[in-house]
């Protein structure tokens, strides 16, 4: 039987580190990120899911590029697996109207600041509606840490050098903001010495961003 999995968004550090610590000492597998990009229901190329990501989501409502109330409502609209009751929304204020929109998107709703007892309790109820034995749909376990490093990269079949930024990285993989859209199983090599296993990586996934550009995540092991 695996781990209880919970997926944190917030754009705060602070509170993602919190969050990350707390939720690691009562026994679940963490998976915390400081934007929604990594969602598979985020951006034009939104994938489908046939397994949910994790047993709980709790997500800020202030994000880069999406807010948590937005979040929620695309996944609702594309057809996240996990029951809406086991996600909550976190706001240090929310007016009238995105009250409103709380209640009719279904989540929990916790105000900054909050007790983790709060928090706690909430996450009990979950635990209710969580079926352990069911896989769950993973799209990178490892976390990546955030870096903003020009690079250049060129395509397997087009030896042309372009340009990009390297937003995140891990030993396996990086985040790369770019101008030339890429596509899901594209190869692509990089040309400036980072320190992943392999020179030579794999688009997983790609999103539009709000300036005009892309952010793609590159396997490179």
């Amino acid at each position: 039987m695996r781990k209880r999995r919970i997926i944190v968004f917030d754009d705060e550090e602070l509170i993602v580190k919190l969050l990350e610590e707390y939720l690691s000492s009562i026994g679940y597998e963490v998976f915390a990120y400081t934007t929604p990009v990594i969602c598979p229901v985020y951006g034009e190329n939104a994938e489908v899911c046939i397994r949910p990501c994790a047993d709980v989501i709790i997500t800020d409502q202030k994000m880069p590029r999406m807010s948590g109330l937005e979040l929620l409502q695309e996944q609702n609209g594309r057809g996240c697996r996990l029951p809406i009751k086991n996600k909550a929304l976190i706001s240090g204020f929310i007016d009238d109207e995105r009250q409103r929109l709380v209640k009719e998107v279904g989540c929990a709703f916790f105000q900054k600041p909050f007790y983790f007892t709060e928090l706690q309790a909430w996450l009990a109820d979950c635990e209710t509606r969580m079926d352990l034995t069911l896989p769950l749909f993973i799209r990178r376990k490892e976390k990546r840490y955030p870096i903003s490093l020009e690079i250049n990269y060129s395509l397997h079949d087009n030896r042309r050098l372009l340009e990009g930024v390297a937003v995140n990285i891990s030993n396996t993989g990086l985040g790369l903001k770019h101008k030339n859209l890429l596509v899901k199983n594209q190869k692509v090599l990089l040309h400036t010495p980072l320190p992943v296993a392999s020179n030579s990586a794999t688009v997983c996934w790609t999103s539009a961003l709000d300036d005009g550009s892309y952010l793609a995540g590159l396997n490179c092991s």
